[in-house]
């Protein structure tokens, strides 16, 4: 009876293990397809998210068949992909209005965390019953969460530069010119961001944090004695985004 029994339940244990690591190959292929979004999207390459691009690669091939271990360590992968990105994953999904980095962003949450269940769903072998509405449902929320985002950004205006107003301009993470300069006959400095992704105009010594969404532009009066001031885009993994501001007597 034990040996009947067992015999019995060894093909549903497969078809389980298999069933998960589909699952979690769907989503590998979805990463690698989200990285090469990005980067066409943001015109310049992005180092972490080549690295994560590369890492789901690597992992596609062998998401196959019963390999629980690898289900775990997959898991694993993705859990910490997540936790070591929650500053940049914070600081898009509450910029809506910057609608190209809020949908890839919504996107590659949606999917790693698909990506940790389907992991663990294949170590555990859990029931494979729960993967339908659980994609359906993720499916649904990115969905909304997209429309939403083009919605409020249709709305969102930019700002008109004025004929004083010294015009920067943001493009591929970088202010060009790189030397801002505010003369006694203007205040006033214009940011026009050409890129999918939000950035700021950000002067900390002044109190200055122009924020300027995806493909809209800003402008801003700075009242500032005559000196030379860092200028920096303060979103999560800019840094290098920076720029002078000189203001002349």
């Amino acid at each position: 009876m034990t040996a009947e029994t067992t015999d019995q339940q060894t093909p549903t244990t497969v078809t389980t293990t298999t069933t998960w690591m589909k699952f979690a190959r769907a989503t590998a292929i979805g990463m690698v397809i989200w990285a090469i979004i990005l980067h066409l999207t943001a015109r310049v390459i992005v180092p972490p998210v080549l690295v994560i691009g590369l890492i789901y690669l690597a992992f596609t091939p062998f998401l196959t068949g019963e390999r629980r271990k690898l289900g775990i360590a997959y898991a694993a992968v993705s859990l910490l992909v997540i936790l070591g990105n929650i500053p940049g994953l914070v600081d898009e999904l509450s910029n809506p209005e910057s609608a190209p980095a809020f949908i890839l962003t919504l996107l590659s949450t949606t999917l790693v965390v698909l990506a940790i269940v389907a992991g663990l769903g294949a170590f555990f072998r859990w029931s494979v019953a729960p993967m339908r509405p659980l994609a359906v449902a993720a499916t649904a929320v990115f969905a909304v969460g997209a429309v939403t985002s083009v919605v409020i950004a249709a709305n969102t205006e930019s700002d008109a530069a004025l004929a004083t107003d010294f015009e920067v301009l943001a493009e591929k993470v970088e202010f060009l010119p790189e030397q801002v300069v505010l003369t006694a006959d203007s205040s006033g400095v214009w940011v026009d961001n050409k890129d999918g992704i939000r950035h700021t105009f950000t002067v900390e010594e002044l109190g200055v944090d122009l924020e300027i969404p995806a493909l809209k532009s800003r402008r801003i009066d700075i009242d500032a004695a005559p000196g030379t001031y860092d200028v920096i885009c303060d979103v999560p993994g800019h840094e290098n985004m920076t720029a002078t501001l000189v203001v002349e007597g």
